[in-house]
């Protein structure tokens, strides 16, 4: 058996930390919370992908790590089948996980997991994390999550297949940015009650699939998901989002191309209590239709696609085009696209993004169009992306510290944008066993009202080094973040925070065949300089614990 951590997306399962960084060896430590990139190029993976023709050339791909921070849709997939002892091609996977531990300040983790294995019919699994933990800069800056999840598929005999799963998440964090306006650590002149936070979500999901790919070269899904938020200052949304996905096709058997098509519709229904006897309603509606078809001629690819719809009643027609060529036999890919979404914003993202925003907002959903190019490729042992691109963004969220909340919380602001963006990311082993990842990212903005990208990320960089054997890892990793603007509203003039500068360091090591000791180190630099305005990031921290798979 490898020795590798075991990971719950077998059930499609939705992610339950925004905040926790992953690895090969568990989750680290909580990290402040930090800026949030748009993706550069949305994928959208089919739910079964063809059989691969032994025939063609394997090869090997090194993707370099992205910066910590940046988030994913998670990608939908057929379940990974778990080991037989009768075939010797599918993977032996742990049932069970479990991960102890205990950290400074006061910060205790735990991740159990569980899911059945040896089963051709049926999967099921449980997954249950806990993380929590306070820091040193007043007696309020402090944080909580706390999630379970549960989950299944079965398989039919005529190829058809069923999945889903359940949970909830509990996230809580206090409002400490008071500011020099009071003593922060008077537990009588800040009352818990005043400036406690939790959002409460419960979840489902469902999906019917095809197993395999069938005869006719047909893959298909649909799926409805929906999910219930609540917080504490009586904010509420409910969602319900259907989908079907289809996919056809068609080529010969080594070089296939494809039409597919992607249905769905979004209804969001949030409501907050602005005031005693007063009920603010805002229900948005989105649907969407995806067409699109994928050309495979070997060192020439294209996608030629749309997305139309409606947002808000409002009728929208986009466009998603993109190529792709192979050069110098295959040893530099050249890209270049042109592609329009609309980026949905509801209380659960934007909650996720900023804890401390206000529960009484007005929102709306970002229609944005990219224009982008670039380069990726490997010359000996480095792998490299390179990428430019310009956006056009209407309804882009900001982020304003709130005066009725006494400066405390962040209201959402929105603006046209232009955003000019140059990304790069790298990744090469060093030697053997030793590995050295790297990315940057670097926004420019201009806005139509707004004077400043308030609380937006202008330069963030990630570089990480690792070095790993059969029982010992250790990676080291140094994140960067330019300090991003914010309106002072003592002197009424923009300023910029200062820059984040978070060295970690983590390391683990089996001691057994099945149980491994880790440690985290994390700020080492003991940098407390603001990501959101008011409210500086946890300085030094340390975790330790016990990793156990059975």
């Amino acid at each position: 058996m490898k020795y590798v951590l075991f990971f719950a997306a077998v059930f499609g399962l939705n992610p339950l930390w925004a905040q926790l960084a992953n690895d090969d060896a568990g989750t680290e430590l909580l990290k402040p919370f930090r800026a949030k990139l748009a993706e550069s190029q949305k994928f959208n993976p089919t739910p079964i992908v063809p059989k691969l023709d032994d025939k063609e050339r394997k090869q090997e791909y090194n993707v370099p790590s992205h910066l910590k921070e940046l988030k994913y849709p998670a990608p939908v997939l057929t379940p990974l089948p778990f080991a037989n002892k009768k075939d010797k091609n599918q993977i032996e996977v742990a049932s069970f996980y479990a991960k102890i531990g205990f950290g400074y300040p006061i910060s205790p983790l735990a991740e159990l997991s569980y899911h059945n294995s040896s089963a051709k019919n049926y999967r099921y699994g449980a997954t249950f994390k806990h993380h929590s933990g306070q820091g040193n800069y007043n007696l309020n800056q402090r944080f909580s999550n706390t999630g379970l999840n549960l989950g299944g598929a079965f398989f039919a005999k005529n190829n058809l297949a069923v999945d889903g799963n359940l949970g909830f998440n509990l996230r809580g964090n206090r409002f400490y940015g008071y500011g020099d306006s009071l003593d922060l650590n008077d537990s009588t002149a800040v009352k818990k009650d005043s400036v406690n936070q939790r959002f409460t979500e419960i979840y489902a999901n469902l999906g019917v699939f095809n197993s395999n790919l069938a005869k006719n070269n047909l893959n298909y899904k649909a799926t409805l998901s929906l999910y219930r938020l609540s917080d504490l200052y009586q904010a509420s949304e409910i969602s319900l989002s259907p989908n079907v996905f289809v996919e056809k096709f068609i080529g010969k058997k080594n070089i296939k191309h494809s039409f597919a098509a992607d249905l769905g519709l979004n209804y969001v229904s949030f409501s907050d209590t602005i005031a005693a006897d007063t009920n603010n309603l805002d229900n948005r509606l989105v649907f969407y239709l995806k067409p699109h078809f994928n050309y495979n001629a070997g060192k020439f690819r294209a996608k030629v696609g749309a997305n139309v719809g409606t947002n808000e009643g409002k009728f929208y027609a986009l466009p998603d085009i993109s190529v792709n060529v192979l050069l110098l036999n295959g040893k530099i890919s050249a890209y270049a696209g042109w592609k329009g979404e609309i980026k949905q914003n509801n209380f659960r993202s934007l909650s996720i993004h900023n804890p401390f925003i206000v529960s009484a907002l007005t929102m709306r959903h970002t229609t944005q169009q990219d224009f982008y190019g670039g380069v990726k490729g490997n010359i000996q042992k480095l792998n490299y992306d390179a990428k430019i691109a310009y956006s056009r963004a209407q309804n882009l969220p900001l982020f304003m510290n709130d005066s009725f909340s006494q400066y405390r919380r962040f209201n959402v602001l929105f603006d046209t944008a232009n955003i000019f963006n140059l990304s790069f990311a790298a990744d090469m082993e060093i030697k053997q066993n030793l590995r050295l990842s790297a990315t940057a990212a670097y926004n420019a903005y201009s806005f139509n009202n707004s004077r400043k990208a308030y609380h937006l990320p202008i330069l963030e960089t990630n570089i990480s080094l690792q070095y790993t054997t059969k029982k010992l890892q250790i990676k080291s990793e140094l994140y960067a973040n330019a300090g991003v603007a914010y309106f002072d509203e003592v002197s009424r003039t923009d300023k910029r925070l200062g820059g984040l500068f978070d060295l970690n360091l983590y390391g683990s090591y089996f001691l057994h065949k099945n149980i491994a000791a880790f440690l985290s180190l994390n700020n080492i630099l003991n940098n407390q300089n603001q990501r959101w305005f008011r409210y500086p990031q946890i300085g030094f921290n340390a975790m330790g614990g016990i990793i156990a798979k059975f």
